[in-house]
């Protein structure tokens, strides 16, 4: 069974679940889902000119992110950055976006 607390007119009121009206319950459900927020994540593997491999992670990716348009904007990165030990990055290796959600417990 799963219950409600709430305030009513400033008293904290327990309601179950199964008597609320539809509308009510449709209520409750949208304000618990605000506190579910999910997280994607770009994952981006180089080469190095030290043979090495270098990951770089963008967090908050759009949604409609495509290889080409990730390889474009790859390219440009690979130009500004290098690795911990000064080596240049050569090429892109694999891309990848990786879906975290996270809820709020109540």
């Amino acid at each position: 069974m799963f219950t409600i607390h709430e305030r009513v007119t400033g008293r904290l009121v327990t309601r179950d679940w199964e008597n609320l009206d539809t509308d009510r319950q449709a209520q409750v459900a949208e304000i618990q889902m605000k506190g579910n927020t999910t997280m994607k994540t770009l994952k981006l593997t180089f080469a190095t000119a030290g043979k090495r491999n270098y990951v770089l992670n963008i967090e908050n990716a759009k949604d409609d992110l495509t290889l080409d348009e990730v390889k474009t904007q790859a390219a440009k990165l690979m130009k500004v950055l290098i690795n911990r030990s000064g080596a240049e990055l050569t090429e892109l290796i694999k891309a990848e976006v990786t879906t975290a959600s996270t809820t709020e417990l109540q």
